[in-house]
């Protein structure tokens, strides 16, 4: 053993750097959306299999094709007026209604109006749909306790399309299982790996660290061979 460097000081340097590695690792797979292509037409489906560090639940959002800007009327618009435990919207878009199926358990959910807006896609959020019939009016906030449960480890999930407008029927759109982490949200028990988002700042003190304790041990040797 070094005297200038107690082993101890390499040790937690070590053990720290693995979780760090750890973490960061860790990070990367709880922030991979599950993007599959899905045809609207009743009866459609797509399996995805996906991996949970932590347990979960499903969300799932469509991407819809935009060219040249388009505002594409038949998706809707959020715009809505609020009432006590529900959104109205005046223009909901065409209804996209898919059955949802997880290892345990099953849900129906709803598309809501377009709500985000990029150079080539629409997207439409899907939330657990309600029972009243009514395409305008969505429960609000949404009944996200009914949505499927995805354990540890590996899951599959099924889509499965039940009901879509006219104007949507045969369109091709890229489903997506959100990821239970992101940098703008983080699901239930993934909050601590948003900070390894930032793993080269973190990374930067044990870099510091690991430089002061391998000097130590250089001036440690420099002086032992000038003894000698």
């Amino acid at each position: 053993m070094n005297p200038a460097v107690p082993r101890i000081h390499w040790f937690l340097l070590g053990i720290a750097t693995v979780l760090l590695v750890a973490c960061t690792v860790a990070a990367r797979i709880a922030s991979s959306a599950a993007v599959l292509p899905l045809t609207l037409s009743p009866g459609s489906s797509v399996t995805y299999t996906v991996v949970r560090l932590l347990p979960d639940t499903v969300r799932i959002a469509l991407r819809f094709e935009r060219k040249q800007g388009a505002r594409r009327p038949e998706l809707g618009e959020f715009v809505s007026r609020s009432g006590a435990g529900y959104l109205l919207f005046e223009s909901p878009g065409e209804p996209v209604v898919i059955q949802v199926r997880g290892p345990s358990s099953a849900a129906t959910f709803e598309a809501l109006p377009a709500g985000s807006y990029g150079a080539t896609h629409i997207g439409r959020n899907l939330v657990v749909g309600d029972t009243d019939d009514n395409p305008h009016r969505f429960q609000w906030p949404p009944n996200n306790a009914s949505r499927p449960r995805l354990p540890i480890g590996i899951s599959k999930v099924t889509l499965v399309v039940a009901r879509v407008g006219d104007a949507l029927s045969g369109e091709q759109v890229s489903a997506i299982l959100e990821p239970p982490l992101s940098f703008k949200s983080a699901s239930p028990r993934y909050g601590f790996l948003w900070w390894f988002y930032f793993w080269p700042v973190l990374a930067a003190p044990l870099v510091g660290y690991a430089a002061y304790l391998a000097w130590r041990v250089l001036r440690s040797r420099n002086r032992s061979a000038s003894a000698a």
